[in-house]
């Protein structure tokens, strides 16, 4: 891993500790009597598979992770310590790393091409149509990496309380309760996802070497010649 890389990772995510302290200052959202928190968690898990590929993705979210293990109050409502792991929404916070992987390999199974970001960009100025198709993927990778992330945490949460707690609680009584905040992130990480649609290469677009296109392209000639 380059430095570079390294200095993209540890932004990105300084950039997640410090919106849970942006949100804890954000009123909740009163949906159908139930208070909903604001978190951009959920989000950013997302976003990072997209914005810095599954693997770096993965990896921001599990410093994240690791920080608050460590005793770091970078969870939600300021908390932390190793003991979290006993907290019935820690499977939440699991399941940021798996958002991460999801959406990074969707979005670069879907989305991406081998070009040149800077083509990317020029056909994407011009309406190319594998820019619209880029387009489609970019948002599928952005709500399809909720689905790990609430299974995780429903799966988790279920497994807490009735064997850590002692609570008896039904796994589709959760999972039912949890649509609320479903729905928020389902909406939130749609229209996020417009605000941050410009930023979705930017990281590869910085890190892209000349070189890798003079290899791509040595190795296509390579191909039509055989």
């Amino acid at each position: 891993m380059n430095p570079r890389t390294i200095a993209f990772v540890a932004t990105y995510t300084a950039v997640a500790v410090a919106s849970v302290y942006l949100a804890r200052l954000l009123p909740g959202l009163p949906v159908a009597g139930v208070h909903v928190p604001i978190s951009f968690m959920p989000f950013l898990s997302a976003f990072a598979g997209v914005f810095l590929g599954a693997r770096n993705g993965a990896l921001a979210m599990g410093l994240y992770l690791l920080l608050g293990l460590l005793g770091f109050p970078v969870f939600a409502g300021g908390s932390g310590g190793f003991a979290y792991v006993l907290a019935p929404t820690f499977g939440y916070i699991l399941g940021y790393v798996l958002a991460a992987l999801t959406s990074g390999w969707i979005y670069g199974a879907l989305g991406r091409t081998k070009d040149n970001p800077g083509r990317e960009a020029a056909r994407e100025a011009k309406g190319d149509s594998r820019n619209r198709t880029a387009f489609f993927a970019y948002f599928l990778a952005l709500e399809a990496a909720l689905l790990p992330l609430y299974a995780t945490g429903i799966v988790y949460m279920w497994g807490v309380l009735n064997f850590v707690t002692g609570k008896s609680a039904g796994l589709w009584a959760i999972a039912a309760g949890m649509g609320v905040f479903f729905v928020k992130d389902v909406l939130q990480n749609a229209v996020l996802g417009l605000a941050f649609f410009p930023l979705r290469d930017a990281y590869r677009r910085a890190t892209f070497s000349p070189t890798q296109e003079l290899w791509t392209t040595e190795g296509r000639k390579d191909g039509e010649r055989a």
